[in-house]
């Protein structure tokens, strides 16, 4: 069976000739007022209203406060993959997923993947460079940099992370509550989110209809590489 690691390899060796990506998206992220989300997978909590939402890629609405990123996922559809069977920390997106990755300091570096199932399974991920991530023309670190300088620690844990998942008929919705973890901020010197803070983010959906593996991301990168093209995450900025 196939890693994540080798099929994104091969996708992107496919992928050499493709022409430029369009630059990485901007999206500013209001501060919640009030209340705020239940995390318990219903998208019906009144601040909702008041969050960024993506305008392409998966449907993701973002709002920001001190101690979290608060986040809600919806989608259509029709024919939901989901087990049951997947564990914790285990390879998720080989069922319908919904991914997020931050990088508080940009470079690449270090950042932290999450993923949840529909079911309400997740995963936390600690991604580390020992060395400069550098990227092909294509935006995927290189193979030879992945092979030697390149950690995914699944062991790691998120203290305070919040997801939910909830089944609706016709699609699948999740919230989550990322907090100002220093896997996040560390690097940056910030102990907390605030005004006018930048996180690198890319957001992903997994899906497989009819079978197949379609993976719909925010910022455009090479097909299921997200995870290897940091250099590609889109950017939060966190408003006043």
């Amino acid at each position: 069976m196939k890693s994540a690691a080798a099929i994104c390899l091969a996708l992107a060796a496919a992928s050499c000739a493709a022409p430029p990506f369009d630059p990485p998206p901007v999206l500013d992220v209001p501060r919640l007022s009030g209340a705020g989300p239940a995390i318990d997978g219903d998208l019906s909590d009144p601040c909702w209203q008041t969050a960024a939402a993506t305008t392409n890629g998966p449907a993701v609405r973002i709002l920001w406060s001190p101690g979290a990123l608060h986040l809600a996922f919806d989608c259509d559809d029709a024919d939901v993959l989901c087990s049951g069977a997947l564990p914790h920390d285990g390879d998720l997106y080989r069922e319908d997923a919904f991914e997020a990755f931050f990088d508080g300091a940009g470079d690449g570096r270090a950042f932290v993947e999450i993923q949840v199932a529909p079911d309400g399974t997740t995963l936390d991920l600690l991604h580390l460079y020992t060395a400069e991530p550098v990227a092909g023309e294509n935006g995927v670190v290189l193979p030879s940099v992945a092979a030697t300088d390149r950690w995914c620690l699944r062991e790691w844990e998120m203290p305070g992370l919040r997801t939910a998942a909830r089944r609706r008929e016709g699609g699948w919705s999740a919230e989550l509550s990322v907090p100002a973890d220093p896997a996040i901020l560390r690097r940056t010197g910030a102990l907390v989110f605030g005004p006018g803070t930048e996180i690198r983010a890319q957001f992903v959906r997994c899906d497989h209809p009819g079978g197949a593996f379609v993976q719909t991301t925010w910022s455009p990168c090479v097909a299921g590489c997200p995870h290897s093209s940091p250099s590609r995450f889109g950017l939060l900025r966190l408003l006043p």
